[in-house]
């Protein structure tokens, strides 16, 4: 009875560490402009940006969302067609548009007055739902997909507005980490909530 109870613990506390990944944000060499002006945005170094404060979203009269890129390893190693990688970055890209829209008009193209704003999926890694049905499946999270994007928002001029970066592993509460792609696809929309207020937050 004792060893089992002390399983139970360890399980317990096992499951408790961190749901947010612990992986840092995977930046490609030159994304953004000004690297050192990245900073902590949420307290434990995953999610790292900038937003310019001298340029107001007040300027603009509307933003176009460049077709997401996906790095072509972004499943790090696991069987994922390039048909479906593809699909992850219109579906990034759609997340984008809505919550931007919200903020301020999506256009169709690139132009004076209008903010461009350019994407990469840096990793996409699919869930392994039959590893998360059970707590003692999940204990080493080998079921757990994760990913890790990068996005920058420019003027036409190539003033550098916005930049963001972070890593979102599967959660251990919640029904997404059941499905192969709930995990990635809850973090697009959760990005697009924060890039869209990084992007329309007041000028200091």
């Amino acid at each position: 009875m004792l060893a089992r109870i002390m399983t139970l613990i360890l399980v317990s506390a096992l499951l408790a560490i961190g749901c947010r990944s612990s992986k840092p944000p995977v930046i490609p060499a030159g994304f953004f402009p000004e690297r050192a002006r990245l900073t902590d945005l949420d307290g434990d170094g995953t999610a790292i940006g900038y937003r310019n404060r001298s340029v107001a979203l007040g300027q603009f009269t509307g933003c176009f969302i460049a077709p997401v890129q996906v790095d072509p390893q972004a499943a790090d190693g696991d069987d994922v067609s390039s048909d479906q990688l593809a699909q992850l970055g219109n579906d990034f890209g759609a997340a984008l548009a809505k919550s931007i829209s919200q903020k301020i008009a999506i256009v169709s193209a690139p132009g004076a007055g209008i903010i461009t704003v350019n994407a990469t999926i840096m990793r996409a890694v699919p869930n392994k739902p039959a590893l998360n049905l059970a707590p003692q499946t999940q204990i080493l999270q080998r079921g757990y997909g994760y990913a890790s994007v990068v996005v920058r928002a420019d003027s036409l001029d190539g003033a550098s507005i916005m930049g963001f970066a972070d890593t979102r592993s599967t959660q251990r509460f919640g029904a997404d980490k059941l499905s192969t792609w709930g995990s990635v696809e809850a973090s697009f929309t959760a990005w697009a909530d924060e890039i869209a207020g990084l992007l329309s937050s007041a000028p200091e």
